[in-house]
């Protein structure tokens, strides 16, 4: 009602005033209206903003029936579960579909249900397959009723800090808008707060992401990832991220038989094969690759690069020559010289 009054709340109370009529009673029904005129006011702002996504939110999906797709889930844990190795990463989204399975339950029998945390710490080196998950983890999240579209938006600092005063706070704002029913994937998240100095910018957008989660914590969720010593030092820089990130997943490095799979399933997409040889030449390769890299060993990514290095090789050892038989072979001499540009 006080949203459709065509007098502000202001010229009310003055013509009240100047009639001596301002009692009691009326300053509490004015006030009311007034109340009733900003809240609706609000909800007009949020139904433009989000698009009514806080109605699929996490917190909101808690206080009703979850609408579980299991076809979806299905599909996005097999997802999951194709991915080599990362055994402790899939026994935690295991865990938390399962944690969310209960409080449904719980709830259903009117039962207390603890407080969520669906924002999570993905703690682990370059190329062990944290933004593959976090995708991944959108699409559970989604199929589990707790997003409306569970779509990933990959940032780095570069995207949420500005270059000058006041510009931080609206560039980060407008990334979390974009990732309002999904997921907000912040890469290499320690480099907002790595400086130490507080008036680097990046504190800002800590501090405005921390509040955009509070306000809005109905329709995003937020994943940060980095190096594991790095993503300590960033979950300790602001109380309010450890109050905010209860959930860690922790990304091992690749053993050298999972980093010689990974080869291998390269090989299975573009067709090749290897022979004896070449096998052993790839897995030598990669513990080769794994020693001497050490803490730049960048895992996955360094596999890719291994095996793009062999098919061009490849292309020089049979360039030219009419046998079409060897497009689809990769011989041990492709994966040796490869191998030592990689290294």
């Amino acid at each position: 009602m006080a949203a459709e009054l065509s007098a502000s709340i202001e010229s009310v109370r003055g013509k009240l005033v100047s009639e001596k009529t301002y009692d009691n009673y009326q300053l509490a029904r004015v006030d009311r209206l007034e109340r009733d005129l900003e809240q609706a006011r609000k909800q007009a702002k949020d139904r433009r903003e989000g698009a009514n996504v806080d109605e699929g939110g996490p917190q909101k999906a808690l206080q009703r029936p979850l609408a579980v797709d299991n076809a979806a889930l299905k599909r996005a844990m097999s997802k999951l579960d194709k991915l080599i190795g990362l055994k402790s990463v899939k026994d935690e989204v295991r865990g938390l579909v399962a944690l969310t399975d209960v409080r449904e339950l719980r709830r259903r029998e009117n039962l207390p249900v603890t407080p969520p945390s669906f924002h999570l710490v993905f703690s682990g080196n370059p190329g062990t397959a944290k933004t593959t998950v976090a995708r991944v983890i959108g699409k559970v999240y989604q199929s589990l009723g707790l997003l409306t579209s569970g779509h990933v938006v990959e940032v780095s600092r570069a995207d949420l800090v500005g270059e000058y005063m006041g510009h931080t706070a609206p560039k980060t704002t407008a990334a979390v808008k974009k990732a309002y029913g999904g997921v907000l994937f912040i890469d290499e998240a320690y480099s907002l707060t790595a400086g130490g100095d507080a008036n680097d910018y990046g504190f800002e957008a800590v501090d405005t992401l921390l509040k955009l989660m509070e306000d809005h914590r109905n329709k995003f969720v937020v994943v940060v990832a980095g190096y594991p010593d790095l993503m300590r030092r960033f979950l300790i820089s602001n109380p309010g991220l450890q109050s905010r990130f209860k959930t860690t997943l922790t990304f091992d490095d690749y053993t050298v038989d999972e980093l010689t799979d990974i080869f291998m399933s390269l090989c299975k997409t573009y067709k090749l094969k290897l022979d004896a040889d070449a096998l052993a030449a790839v897995k030598a390769a990669c513990k080769a690759l794994k020693h001497v890299m050490g803490e730049r060993f960048a895992n996955g990514r360094d596999v890719r690069k291994l095996f793009e290095r062999c098919m061009e090789k490849q292309a020089l050892r049979i360039r030219g020559n009419p046998n079409t038989s060897d497009l689809s072979k990769l011989e041990a001499w492709d994966v040796e010289l490869a191998a030592r540009q990689v290294g």
